[in-house]
């Protein structure tokens, strides 16, 4: 069984990487921040916290995913500025201080007890934050895409894999508070932004960033549905739940950009 879970994680978070950064290449760097905002790493974490350790796990874990899309805002603000910080188009750096970044803001949120009002509240205020942090970042379109062969293929699902399969495991063995922030670090935009970032540079991770914040409703929905349905319907069904409600934000986020004919890209 625990093989079989092992498989599943591996080829689901290699699945939902290559899309997304094929997404980034071919069609818009920042119609891929947009849906690696919505619920992409958080529900493979949150299904996998249920199948492994109880649908109660789970759901308690949600709420304190809806707090720690605070902690996963600051990684991407200090990924942004860490080469304006260090002089240097470092992806080492960035990624360090990033996840410093973040790993003492999920320590300052442990320290406070949250409802599903105060963490929904919390993370609804911090939308309007980021995207204005984000507001100036240029809408670059790939130009000249590198050639996606069976290595480059590999060896982002290597990358997509490793950090998918860390946070998942280890989520049993600290408990649903800390599970459900370690739950917000973002698994699945992360390896994006190192493919885009070696491959393209800079300004095309800025471009996925700047639409991160404008996914974020959508993700507040899933996770309030996995609290509420979890418990009540399980995870399965649960999951089916909360990807219709978060799917029915992002369809009219659409529909509102082609209404008034304004681009994603």
């Amino acid at each position: 069984m625990n093989e079989f879970i092992l498989l599943i994680k591996t080829a689901v978070a290699i699945s939902v990487v290559l899309l997304m950064s094929v997404l980034a290449e071919k069609v818009s760097p920042k119609l891929a921040g947009v849906l690696g905002g919505a619920p992409t790493g958080t529900p493979i974490t949150l299904f996998f916290y249920g199948l492994e350790s109880g649908a109660e796990f789970a759901s308690k874990s949600a709420i304190f995913n809806l707090a720690g899309l605070l902690a996963m805002g600051t990684f991407f603000y200090l990924y942004f500025i860490a080469p304006r910080l260090l002089k240097t188009n470092n992806v080492a750096g960035s990624v360090l201080l990033a996840f410093g970044g973040y790993a003492f803001v999920i320590y300052l949120l442990h320290q406070i007890t949250f409802e599903p009002f105060t963490a929904t509240l919390l993370a609804v205020l911090i939308i309007p934050v980021f995207m204005y942090l984000f507001r100036k970042l240029p809408d670059m379109p790939v130009k000249q895409k590198a050639k996606l062969g069976v290595k480059t293929l590999a060896l982002r699902a290597v990358a997509a894999a490793g950090i998918i399969l860390f946070i998942t495991t280890i989520a049993s063995a600290v408990g649903p508070t800390w599970a459900g922030l370690f739950s917000a670090f973002p698994t699945t935009v992360l390896p994006l932004l190192l493919i885009i970032h070696f491959t393209y540079g800079t300004p095309y991770t800025d471009a996925i960033l700047k639409g991160i914040p404008l996914g974020w409703l959508s993700l507040i929905a899933y996770n309030l549905v996995v609290y509420f349905a979890y418990p009540a319907y399980g995870i399965f069904m649960g999951t089916a739940m909360a990807f219709g409600v978060a799917g029915m934000y992002l369809t009219g986020y659409v529909l509102f950009k082609s209404r008034f004919s304004l681009s994603l890209s």
